[in-house]
This record gives structure tokens, C-alpha cells and sequence, in this order.
């Protein structure tokens, strides 16, 4: 459960957020880190959206409309590793790159 007044000291600052939905993180332009002579985070925004239906979170990652699906059901996993179009990332059977 996130705050209900989040503080903004990290590489991103708190924009929109409605519970159990979508959370919605904007550049923190004032953040300190770098990495050589680039200023971090590399991301402009961050949008994690909540999807309490496993099936439904599940399709959509397989539609790509996901970037990262958590918890995947064991029942999926045959599906997910037998799709060659998607290649696992070395040492996390959940991670996957087109």
C-alpha cells in the first residue's frame, strides 16, 4: 500500500496514483545520481498499472500490452516458455525481451 502523502526523494517523483489501478511517476529532475556524465534516471516516466485478474494481466502481457507481469500462475508457464518469439533473460524464467 503506498502513502497517502509519498515523499519524492528518489530518481522519480510521485504524479498520479489511483488505488489498486495505476500509479503514474514523473522524472525527478533534482535527483543526484549519474552514471558517467548522464544524468539518471534514463526514463522520463514510469506507469505501473494494477491488474488484479491474473488471466487478464496474463493476456495482456502475451499481447505485449505488459512490459513486466509478476506472479505468474504456474499453470502459464508452459505457454510462455514454449513462445519462441519471446527469448528468457539470462537468469530470471519470468523476465522476457522480444
Amino acid at each position: 500500500m503506498i502513502a497517502s502523502h509519498p515523499i519524492d526523494t528518489g530518481p522519480f517523483k510521485f504524479k498520479y496514483w489511483k488505488e489498486d489501478e495505476i500509479l503514474v511517476m514523473l522524472k525527478n529532475e533534482r535527483y543526484w545520481e549519474q552514471a558517467g556524465n548522464q544524468q539518471l534516471p534514463y526514463l522520463d516516466a514510469v506507469k505501473v498499472t494494477f491488474i488484479s485478474d491474473k488471466q487478464n494481466a496474463f493476456m495482456n502481457f502475451i499481447k505485449k500490452d505488459l512490459n513486466f507481469f509478476d506472479k505468474v500462475d504456474g499453470s502459464y508457464h508452459v505457454g510462455i516458455l514454449v513462445d519462441t518469439s519471446k527469448k528468457i533473460v539470462q537468469n530470471s524464467p519470468l523476465r522476457f525481451r522480444p
